[in-house]
């Protein structure tokens, strides 16, 4: 598993709390447009893995409430995963 060497910076971590906020108001759309705008901000695999793994778990949540549309936000999500995994295959925390 990839270490945090370095603490996260305040912005980063700002946005992947108000990620969280709006994917508990199922505001999805808006919560993977603060993940991707965090994006640039990662300064490390961790911090990559995590981001990618909240996009996962909001493209789920997604699927859960529109189900007409539920696959395309299950596949996107699926990316999301797999993508985290291909950075760190060992992530407990993406693997769940």
């Amino acid at each position: 598993m990839f270490a945090n060497p370095m603490p996260v910076p305040a912005e980063l971590q700002k946005s992947w709390d108000s990620a969280d906020t709006m994917l508990s108001e199922n505001k999805f759309n808006e919560a993977l447009a603060e993940l991707r705008e965090a994006w640039p901000l990662c300064e490390n695999d961790g911090q990559k893995v995590r981001t990618l793994r909240q996009a996962g778990d909001v493209g789920t949540a997604h699927g859960l409430e529109e189900e007409d549309s539920q696959k395309r936000h299950w596949q996107k999500a699926l990316k999301s995963y797999k993508r985290a995994l291909k950075i760190d295959p060992k992530n407990k925390e993406t693997r769940r």
